[in-house]
């Protein structure tokens, strides 16, 4: 049977570590990970698994201060538009996985337009999600890894 996913009724999507293998290279070694949205804490585990030093817990993100190198995670889809500006804010270099659609949003552009520290990835398939609940999740649209101050990562870039 198939089951219809609605992916805007909630955030509760988590990244198979797939997605981290592909993109470990650039990662900065030696640098410290902060995952700020922990959800199951795969993502951390996966990025530890990869080597890296993770912070990663409960803390409300707009409410924490900055706690590592760089951001690496998948952010809740639907907080996107506050989570861009706070980064800013932070001025911390991130890698966020988030749906190809955000390229044409207005608030992305006003953040990063004519900003050469701004970058994608470019994934070498559909990354498709784990939802709590079922064995298997197919993502109906493509995600990108959105770079910001990431040494070496303007531009495109090819996972």
């Amino acid at each position: 049977m198939f089951r219809f996913i609605r992916y805007k009724e909630d955030d509760e999507y988590y990244t198979p570590s797939g997605a981290w293998e592909q993109i470990a290279k650039y990662i900065p070694r030696g640098s410290i990970v902060w995952e700020p949205f922990k959800g199951d804490g795969t993502s951390a585990a996966a990025l530890r698994q990869l080597g890296f030093d993770v912070v990663c817990d409960d803390e409300n993100f707009f409410d924490s201060a900055l706690k590592g190198g760089i951001v690496v995670t998948n952010p809740p889809f639907s907080q996107v538009k506050k989570i861009l500006p706070r980064l800013k804010e932070l001025g911390v270099p991130f890698i966020l996985l988030m749906p190809s659609h955000k390229l044409f949003t207005t608030y992305l552009r006003e953040a990063f337009d004519g900003d050469d520290d701004f970058g994608v990835i470019v994934p070498r398939a559909r990354i498709h999600f784990n939802k709590p609940g079922l064995k298997r999740s197919r993502c109906p649209f493509d995600c990108l890894y959105f770079t910001w101050k990431v040494k070496g990562l303007n531009g495109v870039n090819f996972a």
